[in-house]
């Protein structure tokens, strides 16, 4: 079984580095890491879930908004592009 796993997970990478729901809060803590390398894969992490990547939405919002840095900027505008409808909604409210 675990020889099939692993060729799932070759064969569909982004199975692989979805993150699981429990670890959703941990990677919205990331996004207020002063380390940027941190920042940057906790926001793509995050876009990867698409719609699960929902709760992350106001902090998303938020880097978007007010991050004094403009790659920072961009992978939040592309992770609530992956997210979806939720992410419009907060953005026009």
């Amino acid at each position: 079984m675990k020889y099939l796993t692993a060729a799932v997970c070759l064969l569909l990478p982004g199975l692989a580095s979805a993150a699981p729901p429990s670890t959703i809060p941990d990677l919205i803590r990331s996004l207020q890491d002063t380390n940027l390398a941190i920042r940057m894969k906790a926001i793509r992490e995050l876009g990867e879930l698409g719609t699960a990547g929902r709760p992350a939405v106001p902090e998303l919002c938020r880097l978007l908004r007010e991050d004094e840095n403009v790659e920072v900027r961009r992978q939040a505008a592309a992770a609530l592009a992956q997210v979806g409808r939720p992410a419009v909604l907060e953005l026009s409210a």
